[in-house]
C-alpha cells in the first residue's frame, strides 16, 4: 500500500500521506501518486480498494498516519479535494482528514473539482488543479501545478494564484483556529438526536425564520452540539466560536473576517466577487457593522446564483462577545441578516444574557430549559457510554448513574467533567455520594484537591494565593488575553515558576497559542463570587492594581514606546485601581492626549469619559492640560492643534462653552503664525461657526463662514471637496435666518462637488443630499426630500455600516418626514433606531441621546401615548439638566415639551411651570426676540386662556404674534 521512492532529492524527500476519493477521479490521484514518487518521495496510498469504515480500513489509515507523523518536519498530507472526498457527513476522507489534523501532520489541500473546502481546514490555502486533468490532456498546465505542489511539500511555500490568494492576504484566517475547542467538544459526543431533528427541520423549511438561536445555561452543552454540526451538517458554510478571553475570538470585525473567507470556500461566485473589491481598504476602514454589510450582504445579493442548501453562518457563545454593556456582534447579525437573500440563515447558540436577548428580541429563541425530558435522557446516555468503557464494557447501576444526574443541575459541562473525575481515579464510583454539587461543588472539590490546606507535595492553599491567585487576578481583570510570557513577566517568574502553576491547575487552565485561558467561563464567575469560592476568592481589583503598575512603569519609562495594550487599557486599570492623580497625569500627556484625540478614537474616549464621571471635569481638564503644555514651552502651533482637536472633542461631548474657547484660542494663534489662506485657518472658522451656531449666534458664525468659504475658494478653487464644508456650514446658517433660496444654491453646488470629486456612493455625497432635502421639506417639497433622504441614508449604511453616528440625522429627519406624509409606522421605527444608535455609540448619558429621546417622546405625544412620552421627556431633561446645565437652551426645550404632555394629561398647574422656567431660560440665553422665546410665550397663553385667565393670555399671545411675524 506504500509507494517506494523512485530516485532520490536528498533533504527534500518526504514522507506524503495522498487522501482521495474513490470516484471517477481516481486516475489522476494514481498519477499524481506515480509522479511524485519520481521525484523522490514516499507516497502512501490506498491500493487494495479497502471499504472505508472497516476494521481492515481503520487499521490501515492509522498505520500509514503513524508512518507519515513519525517526523513531523518529513510528514505531508495532501488532500484531493473533490465532491465525493469532501461530502459532509459520511465522506471517509474527512475522517482521514481529521485524524491529520489530530496527529499534527501538514495538511496541503489540492482543489480537483470545485466543492465546498471541510470547514476543519478553512483556514487554508489550496492549489488549484481544477483544470490540470485528464492530466494527459494538459500536460503543460498539470507539470505547472505540480512544480507548485512540490514546492508545497518540499519548502512550506503554498504559491497560490488569482483571486484566492488576495483574498487570503487581507482577511487573514490564520489567525483563527478551533481545533481544540471542537475536538474537545466533539470527544464522546452522543444524543441530542431531538434537537437535531429541530434543526434539521429548520434547514428543510423554506418558510422557517432566517435565525435558529439556542439558549441555554451556561455548561448545557450548546458548544458541543455546535461543533457537532460544524462537522456533520453541510448547510454550515461558515462558523465562529468567541471566546471572551481571547481577543480574536471576541472581536466582531475578525469574526467577519473569518465568515467572510469561510464563505469563499463554500461559494465560488461569493469568491469571484469578493475578489474584485478592494478588500484592502474596505477591511482597514470600516467598522465590524459595515464590514458584514460590505463583505457579506453585498456580494450575497445582485443576482447571486441560488445555492442547492440553505447557506447558514454559526455563531457559538454569542453572549461571549459582550463588551462593555454592548455586543456589536449581536447588533450586525440581527441587522444585517435582513440585507441578505432568503437562502442566508444564521444559526447561533448564547446564554440568555440581556446583551443578547436585547438585540435579537425580534427572533425567538430555542430554549434547552425547556426540554428538561430529553436533556435528562441525553444526560443518561452520555454516562451509560462513558461508564461503560470504564467498567470493561458492563452497564453501570442505574443508582451511579441516578446520582450524578441529582448533582448535576442538568449541564453536561458537569457530567463530562465527573466522567474524567472517574477515569483519573480522583471520584471513584463506589463512592457517589462524595460526588460534589452542581460546577460549584465540581470546582470548589477541584481546588480543594489541588491546593490543600497542608500537603506534603508542597502544593498547598499558600501556593495558591502565592503564585495562583495572582496570575488568576491578572486573567480577571484582562481586557483582552495574555500570553504565558506576558504573564509571567508581570509576575516575576522563572521558568520553574510557570510549570509549577501550570502542572498545579491541570485541566483547568489552558495555553492556546501561546495564550492564557481558563478551561470555561464559569470558572472565573465561581472565582470572582467570593461567597461560592471562599478561601479561593480571587479579586478582580487585584489584577486591576497589577495591570495598573504594569501599564504605568510602561508610561513611565517612555509614553512613546508603550505596548498597544498598555496604551488603550491603562486609563481603565488606572480607574478601577483608584488611581486618579496618576488617571490624570495619563490622560494629561501630550502624546497621550495625540492619541486619545484622534478622530477615529473620539467614541471609545468619550466612552471612557462616561466611566470616568464626575471624578474628574472634564473641561477643566484639559483647559489646564493645555495651559499646562503651554506654560512648559509647547510649540505655539503644536498649542493652536492641542486646542483645535481638543475644541471638536468637546464640541462631541456638548461642552460646547469651553469647545468655543478652545476653539477661538486655536484661531486666533493661528491667524497670529500662519498665512491668511492657510487650510488650518479654513478648518478653525469653520469649527468655531459650528460652534457659534450652538449657541445660537447664527449672525457671528455666518460672517465666519463666509470669511472661510473666501479663502477656500482662493486657496483650492471653486471644485475642491473640502470647499463644501464651508457651503453646506453657510447654507445651515441661511436655512436658520429664513433664507432658503440662498441656500438651495449653496446645497445643490456642494451636492454636485460631492459627486464629481468623490462619486455618488461616498459618505460626503450622502451629507449633501442630507441637507438638501432638509431644506425641500421645508419648503414643503416632500417628495423629492423623501427621496433624497432614502438615497442618503442607503448610502451612509453601505458606507458606514448599520451603527454608525452619522445615520441618526438621516433616520430622525426621515422619520419626521414620514410623520408628515402618514407613514407613522416606519416613522417609529425609524426614531427608535436612531435613539439606539446613540445610546449604543455615545451612552445614555449624552446630549444627542437626550435629543433623539426628545423627539420620540413629541411623536409618541402627538399619538396620544402621553404616559410613554412623559417618560422620556423626563429622562431628556434629566440629561440635559447634568450634561449641559440648568439654564441651557436645549433644558429649556426639554421643559417645554414635558410641559405639553403634562397639559394633555390634564395636569395644568404643573404644566404651567415649566412653560414659566422654559420661558426664563429662553429669554436670558437666546434673547427676548428669539423665535423660540416666541414659541414658549404662545404655549403659556394657550394654556392661561384653557384655565381662564384671559387678560395675560391675550398679552403674551399678542407678543408671541409680533416676535414671529418679524422673524
Amino acid at each position: 500500500m506504500r509507494g517506494k521512492a523512485m530516485g532520490g532529492s536528498g533533504d527534500l524527500s518526504r514522507r506524503i500521506f495522498l487522501s482521495y476519493g474513490h470516484d471517477e477521479h481516481e486516475v489522476f490521484a494514481r498519477r499524481m501518486k506515480s509522479d511524485l514518487e519520481a521525484r523522490g518521495h514516499e507516497v502512501w496510498f490506498d491500493d487494495e480498494q479497502l471499504v472505508p469504515g472497516t476494521p481492515d480500513w481503520e487499521h490501515a489509515i492509522e498505520k500509514g498516519l503513524d508512518w507519515v507523523s513519525e517526523d513531523l518536519s518529513m510528514g505531508r498530507f495532501v488532500f484531493l479535494v473533490t465532491p465525493h472526498s469532501a461530502r459532509r457527513p459520511d465522506g471517509y476522507c474527512l475522517n482521514e482528514l481529521s485524524r491529520a489534523l489530530n496527529h499534527k501532520v501538514t495538511i496541503v489541500p489540492v482543489m480537483v473539482v470545485w466543492c465546498e473546502l471541510p470547514l476543519s481546514i478553512y483556514r487554508y490555502q489550496w492549489l488549484d488543479m481544477q483544470d490540470c486533468h485528464p492530466a494527459d490532456e494538459c500536460e503543460d498546465r498539470y507539470n505547472a501545478a505540480l512544480d507548485r505542489l512540490c514546492n508545497a511539500l518540499e519548502k512550506g511555500r503554498l504559491d497560490c494564484e488569482g483571486a484566492q490568494a488576495g483574498v487570503h492576504a487581507v482577511l487573514e484566517p490564520g489567525l483563527l483556529r478551533y481545533d481544540a475547542e471542537i475536538e474537545r467538544h466533539l470527544a464522546g459526543f452522543v444524543g441530542r438526536e431531538w434537537l437535531i431533528g429541530r434543526i434539521d427541520t429548520w434547514l428543510r423549511s423554506d418558510d422557517a425564520s432566517r435565525m435558529f438561536w439556542l439558549t441555554g445555561k451556561p455548561g448545557s452543552g450548546k458548544s458541543a452540539m455546535a461543533s457537532w454540526l460544524c462537522r456533520n451538517r453541510r448547510e454550515i458554510a461558515a462558523f465562529h466560536l468567541c471566546d471572551a478571553n481571547d481577543m480574536y475570538k471576541a472581536d466582531p470585525r475578525r469574526c467577519v473576517l473569518s465568515i467572510a473567507w469561510q464563505l469563499t470556500t463554500q461559494l465560488q461566485e461569493y469568491q469571484n466577487r469578493l475578489g474584485q473589491m478592494d478588500l484592502q481598504r474596505i477591511v482597514q476602514e470600516a467598522d465590524p457593522v459595515t464590514l458584514f454589510d460590505r463583505l457579506v450582504a453585498q456580494p450575497l445579493s445582485y443576482s447571486f446564483p441560488r445555492p442547492d442548501r440553505p447557506i447558514v453562518v454559526l455563531v457559538d457563545g454569542l453572549d461571549e462577545a459582550t463588551h462593555g454593556g454592548e455586543n456589536q456582534l449581536a447588533t450586525l447579525l440581527a441587522q444585517g441578516l435582513a440585507k441578505t437573500p432568503r437562502w442566508f440563515r444564521v444559526l447561533i447558540t448564547s446564554r440568555p444574557d440581556p446583551e443578547v436577548v436585547h438585540e435579537l428580541q425580534s427572533f425567538s429563541p430555542e430554549r434547552l430549559d425547556d426540554f428538561e425530558k430529553e436533556n435528562g435522557a441525553d444526560l443518561r446516555a452520555y454516562l451509560d457510554t462513558h461508564l461503560r468503557a470504564m467498567n470493561n464494557g458492563e452497564a453501570p447501576e442505574d443508582t451511579i448513574i441516578q446520582a450524578i444526574m441529582d448533582r448535576s443541575e442538568g449541564l453536561f459541562l458537569y457530567v463530562t467533567f465527573v466522567v474524567e473525575e472517574l477515569r483519573q481515579g480522583r471520584l471513584s464510583l463506589d463512592q457517589p455520594g462524595e460526588f460534589p454539587q452542581g460546577l460549584g461543588g465540581i470546582y470548589a472539590q477541584y481546588f480543594r484537591r489541588q491546593f490543600p490546606q497542608e500537603s506534603a507535595a508542597g502544593q498547598s492553599v499558600q501556593q495558591f494565593k502565592s503564585q495562583g491567585r495572582p496570575l488568576l487576578e491578572l486573567m480577571a481583570a484582562s481586557r483582552a488575553p495574555l500570553s504565558l510570557d506576558c504573564a509571567a513577566k508581570l509576575l516575576e517568574w522563572d521558568e520553574y515558576a510557570v510549570q509549577d502553576v501550570l502542572d498545579a491547575f491541570g485541566s483547568l487552565l489552558v495555553v492556546q497559542d501561546t495564550l492564557l485561558h481558563l478551561f470555561h467561563r464559569t470558572l472565573l464567575e465561581w472565582l470572582t463570587d467570593r461567597r461560592k469560592a471562599g478561601k479561593y476568592f480571587v479579586s478582580t481589583q487585584g489584577g486591576h492594581r497589577r495591570l495598573a503598575n504594569a501599564g504605568w512603569a510602561e508610561f513611565h519609562r517612555d509614553p512613546e514606546t508603550m505596548g498597544q495594550y498598555a496604551r488603550e487599557h491603562l486609563a481603565h486599570h488606572l480607574m478601577a485601581a483608584g488611581r486618579w492623580g496618576d488617571l490624570e497625569r495619563f490622560l494629561g500627556d501630550r502624546r497621550v492626549m495625540d492619541f486619545m484625540l484622534e478622530k477615529e478614537r473620539e467614541y471609545e474616549t468619550l466612552k471612557l469619559w462616561l466611566e470616568i464621571g464626575n471624578r474628574l471635569c472634564l473641561e477643566e481638564f484639559y483647559t489646564k492640560a493645555i495651559e499646562r503644555l503651554e506654560a512648559e514651552g509647547l510649540d505655539a502651533l503644536e498649542v493652536a492643534l492641542l486646542c483645535h482637536m481638543t475644541s471638536i472633542f468637546l464640541w462631541l461631548a456638548a461642552r460646547y462653552d469651553v469647545a468655543l474657547l478652545l476653539g477661538e484660542k486655536a484661531l486666533s494663534i493661528r491667524q497670529q503664525r500662519l498665512n491668511s489662506d492657510h487650510s488650518d485657518i479654513v478648518a478653525s472658522m469653520n469649527t468655531v461657526g459650528s460652534l457659534l451656531r450652538c449657541k445660537g449666534e447664527d449672525d457671528a458664525a455666518e460672517t465666519l463662514f463666509r470669511r472661510a468659504l473666501v479663502i477656500g475658494e482662493k486657496e483650492l478653487g471653486s471644485e475642491h471637496p473640502d470647499l463644501a464644508i464651508s457651503l453646506h456650514r453657510l447654507a445651515s446658517t441661511f436655512v436658520s435666518k429664513g433664507k432658503n433660496g440662498e441656500a438651495e444654491i449653496l446645497f445643490r453646488r456642494a451636492l454636485a462637488i460631492h459627486e464629481k470629486a468623490l462619486g455618488p456612493e461616498h459618505p460626503a455625497t450622502a451629507g449633501s443630499l442630507h441637507n438638501l432635502a432638509f431644506l425641500l421639506e421645508v419648503n414643503g417639497q416632500l417628495e423629492e426630500a423623501e427621496e433624497l433622504y432614502r438615497r442618503a441614508l442607503a448610502i451612509r449604511e453601505r458606507a458606514l455600516g448599520l451603527e454608525h453616528q452619522c445615520l441618526v440625522m438621516s433616520l430622525r429627519n426621515l422619520a419626521i418626514l414620514l410623520t408628515e406624509e402618514g407613514k407613522c409606522k416606519e416613522a417609529e421605527e425609524f426614531y427608535r433606531r436612531s435613539l439606539s444608535i446613540n445610546e449604543k455609540t455615545l451612552g445614555i448619558g449624552h446630549p444627542h441621546t437626550a435629543e433623539s429621546l426628545n423627539i420620540l417622546a413629541v411623536y409618541l405625544n402627538d399619538r396620544g401615548k402621553f404616559e410613554e412620552a412623559e417618560v422620556l421627556h423626563h429622562q431628556a431633561l434629566a440629561i440635559r439638566q447634568k450634561a449641559l446645565g440648568p439654564e441651557h437652551y436645549l433644558t429649556a426645550d426639554s421643559l417645554n415639551n414635558l410641559a405639553i404632555v403634562l397639559g394633555n394629561k390634564g395636569e395644568l398647574a404643573m404644566s404651567e411651570k415649566l412653560y414659566r422656567q422654559a420661558l426664563a431660560i429662553r429669554k436670558e440665553s437666546l434673547g427676548p426676540e428669539h423665535h423660540r422665546t416666541a414659541e414658549s410665550l404662545y404655549n403659556l397663553s394657550i394654556l392661561l386662556n384653557h384655565k381662564g385667565e384671559f387678560e395675560e393670555a391675550q398679552k403674551l399671545y399678542a407678543r408671541a404674534m409680533a416676535i414671529f411675524f418679524s422673524s
